[in-house]
């Protein structure tokens, strides 16, 4: 059943399509890298673009490569390999398609994502990847791979994978071929989503994996490295001499977050050159590691960026607070976290103090801190008093942020001199009715300028008019600057509710954007 091979007819809507596209994309590319072509005739038959030398046009296939999968996974198997690169370029002319079957390169690039397929379709998606590999030779290996097998109602009611037993098999054989690379592996993302089915744990072998650049870990299949002793001293263990970063599950691991936490965790122990960890679940199972798992904290001198998005966790379930007791990063830059709980009072002290823990510990250079959970404002000022090379800071409504983060932020102002995150360059916070003059003053001490001090007067003035129903005189000129957006956060703040405001502009934002309450007040 392996050997399937897809056809596709020269009158195929989606292709012609993509062709369009493609042809589209490479002339931009072409222009990137050749950006003063030579002169040619325009009445000549041969365009530019394909009398470029097979050097420049092997550069601009490799780039039109995707880097990760779409967000939604396809429920069309012929969209699903048509979407790799080599497919749709070699369609667009007879010379092209003998480049690109000529260039191992681009057969090493697998990015499929579908779901609800059935078990035949698994089997030709083994079998064209099979054909690929032959194709791609002794070249690194970039395999981002998720399929979910079609699920039916059987007779009794209990749902399960169409054709069963065949699908497991498909799946299975499409997990060992791909693992049956390992040594080429460079970017490795494998999700297979098939329920009951049964596929061995796979150990991962430090020493067959030198090249390993990326790796996510899923319920299926199931990663593991070999435990450790006790007495095993870290420096001395073997080490993945590449792994620059980690990502720790998905929203559909719920069944599987215990096992696949202790996985990663142990895994960390081997990647001293790791700079991106994210950890990603959705309701994980109760059965969480305790902390007296691990003996010692991990420490990771290069890790950069530190994400952790937890949603619907049970109260007696911190992964969070897992993951950063038990890790030390004296380099990190970015923190991200987003931690909801069940059945947890409203600023719990357990849900928020292990966050000021960690970065006490770990004493990083941070930049870029992102709270989505709820945090008692005593420890929300104490982070920003221990970080002071904080550029962007972004809190969830969740996050206490009141008259006491306002009065640090204001610190040092008369003096010329702010105290508390002096680098500060962006702020989105949430602000209840009674603190809006309190965050007017952040705004126009923090991000001076004409238009800041306009904005102060003209918003203080609504303010007042709003909630105190005091008129205060302001100039046309002053309250022109206000868009559209204030009077519906007027409206909110009248209402007794709070809204949220964007300080400082966005370094994302093109170089002469305006300032907006959408782009950021600055």
């Amino acid at each position: 059943m392996m050997d399937h091979e897809v056809v596709v007819s020269d009158s195929a809507p989606d292709l012609r399509v993509s062709v369009v596209f493609e042809r589209c994309r490479l002339s931009q590319h072409v222009q990137i890298i050749v950006p003063n072509p030579p002169a040619y005739d325009e009445t000549e038959s041969e365009s530019f673009v394909h009398r470029l030398p097979d050097e420049v046009l092997e550069l601009v296939f490799l780039d039109c490569f995707p880097t990760t999968l779409p967000d939604e996974p396809t429920t069309d198997f012929i969209k699903a390999i048509l979407a790799n690169a080599p497919c749709n370029i070699s369609q667009v002319c007879s010379r092209w398609r003998v480049l690109v079957l000529s260039l191992p390169a681009l057969w090493a690039q697998w990015f499929v994502s579908i779901r609800d397929v059935p078990p035949v379709s698994v089997w030709k998606l083994t079998g064209i990847l099979d054909s690929w590999r032959e194709r791609s030779k002794d070249e690194l290996l970039t395999a981002f791979i998720v399929v979910e097998g079609r699920v039916v109602t059987g007779s009794s009611g209990r749902r399960k994978l169409e054709g069963d037993k065949d699908a497991r098999d498909a799946m299975t054989a499409l997990l060992e071929l791909v693992c049956a690379q390992e040594e080429r592996w460079k970017r490795i993302k494998l999700g297979v989503y098939a329920p009951r089915a049964s596929i061995a744990h796979r150990p991962l072998e430090i020493a067959r994996l030198p090249n390993l650049e990326e790796l996510h870990m899923y319920g299926l299949p199931c990663f593991e490295t070999a435990r450790d002793s006790d007495s095993e001293v870290q420096g001395q263990a073997p080490v993945f001499t590449n792994l620059r970063k980690l990502v720790l599950g998905d929203a559909r691991c719920v069944l599987h977050g215990s096992a696949i936490a202790r996985r990663c965790m142990a895994l960390l122990k081997h990647a001293p050159h790791l700079e991106t960890f994210e950890v990603l679940m959705s309701a994980p199972s109760p059965d969480f590691p305790s902390n007296s798992e691990l003996s010692m904290a991990i420490r990771l001198p290069k890790l950069r960026c530190l994400l952790l998005e937890v949603r619907k966790q049970p109260a007696e379930n911190f992964i969070c607070k897992y993951v950063l007791d038990h890790i030390e990063a004296p380099a990190l830059k970015t923190l991200y976290v987003k931690s909801r709980h069940r059945g947890l009072p409203a600023y719990d002290p357990r849900s928020s103090t292990y966050v000021s823990e960690f970065l006490a510990r770990s004493c990083p250079p941070l930049e870029k801190l992102t709270v989505f959970m709820p945090m008692t404002e005593g420890d929300l000022v104490g982070i920003v008093r221990q970080v002071p090379t904080l550029t962007g800071l972004y809190l969830d409504q969740d996050v206490d942020a009141r008259t006491q983060f306002f009065g640090a932020l204001l610190e040092g102002e008369d003096d010329g001199a702010l105290v508390v995150c002096p680098s500060l360059q962006r702020l989105k916070i949430y602000v209840y009715p009674e603190d809006v003059p309190l965050a007017l003053d952040v705004l126009a001490s923090r991000w001076r300028s004409s238009f800041t001090q306009a904005v102060r007067r003209a918003a203080t003035a609504m303010w007042k008019e709003s909630l105190e129903g005091i008129k205060i005189e302001v100039t046309k000129e002053d309250m022109s600057v206000l868009d559209e957006g204030w009077e519906e956060k007027f409206e909110q703040w009248a209402a007794g509710e709070g809204s949220f405001l964007i300080f400082g502009k966005s370094s994302l934002a093109e170089h002469d954007a305006k300032p907006s309450l959408k782009a950021g007040l600055f």
